[in-house]
């Protein structure tokens, strides 16, 4: 049985909760509820008329989560990948939200779940779904796609030097089954010193393409202003800077900062101030979390409040 000790502990968790300013009878959103570790910390700061939506859409977490709060009437559970929380039945009976959370990326479960093929510590399946309901896995990805969509894969996602080199490997020896025939091969592509990165931004970037993250944080922050009362907190954990380049171009534009490559708020041809970044720049978590709990070390918590 899956249990919430394998989650990881949630970074920046009272810089978090001072971003949220949980109220008493506040009605809270976790978009990414994982294991709970938010969720629970959330609840403690609530009072009896308080409520809580918790989604996810992993299986396993939903587990967690169910076994977890089964006695708190005041936590509501839900499957949904996050990125549709602007059309969902669900999120949308409960708005308006005092404060959506945001904790983007792959759990420590996820991780080390050999079975789940996320790693490429440990052998196991190319699989990488956050959902196993659907149908496309890494190894779909990595064994079928094109050169050019590989390229284009390793690149906008991985940000990979070597996307050419890494795709043509790919080709020259698929098919694959298991994360550790992928690491074979690309192990030698990089400089041993550059060996776990390369790695890195690899399994990263199949990770994004097989759950098509980016596209759903985009579509997730452009629906959390309607679902945000005025006042209202958007609180965002991302830890690569993919995810925190996106959260940081909406909340600009969300603050009328229509110059360079931020875009104008759409159907306004003037500035319009509809969020405030509070405050303006990246939270970082402190030495001592980072030696502590190391997952911390790349993370950035950015803020936003609703003003309209």
């Amino acid at each position: 049985m899956v249990k919430a000790e394998s989650y990881h502990v949630p970074v920046m968790l009272s810089e978090t909760l001072a971003g949220l300013s949980v109220k008493a009878d506040g009605r809270y959103l976790d978009t990414t509820a994982g294991g709970g570790g938010h969720c629970a910390a959330i609840l403690d700061q609530l009072g009896e008329s308080g409520q809580l939506l918790a989604i996810d859409r992993d299986d396993d977490a939903l587990t967690v989560l169910r076994t977890r709060f089964s006695d708190d009437k005041r936590v509501s559970i839900h499957k949904l990948n996050f990125g549709d929380i602007g059309n969902d039945e669900t999120v949308q009976s409960m708005k308006p939200f005092d404060g959506i959370l945001f904790d983007l990326g792959v759990s420590s479960h996820q991780i080390d779940d050999s079975a789940r093929g996320f790693s490429f510590m440990k052998p196991g399946p190319l699989d990488m779904r956050m959902d196993r309901s659907q149908k496309t896995t890494a190894a779909e990805v990595v064994n079928e796609y094109d050169e050019a969509n590989l390229i284009r894969v390793l690149k906008e996602f991985g940000e990979e030097p070597r996307a050419r080199r890494v795709a043509q490997e790919m080709i020259k020896h698929r098919p694959f089954e298991e994360t550790s025939a992928l690491v074979e091969i690309l192990e030698p592509l990089a400089d041993p010193r550059d060996r776990l990165r390369i790695l890195a931004r690899v399994f990263q970037a199949l990770r994004i393409e097989v759950n098509d993250e980016l596209d759903a944080i985009d579509r997730a922050l452009a629906a959390s202003y309607e679902l945000l009362n005025p006042g209202g907190k958007l609180v965002v954990l991302s830890y690569h800077s993919l995810e925190d380049r996106k959260t940081k171009r909406f909340m600009r534009r969300m603050e009328g900062d229509s110059k360079g490559r931020y875009i104008p708020t759409p159907g306004f041809a003037e500035k319009v101030v509809m969020m405030k970044a509070v405050p303006r720049k990246a939270i970082t978590a402190s030495r001592s979390e980072i030696e502590s709990n190391p997952r911390a070390r790349s993370a950035r918590l950015r803020i936003a409040e609703r003003v309209g």
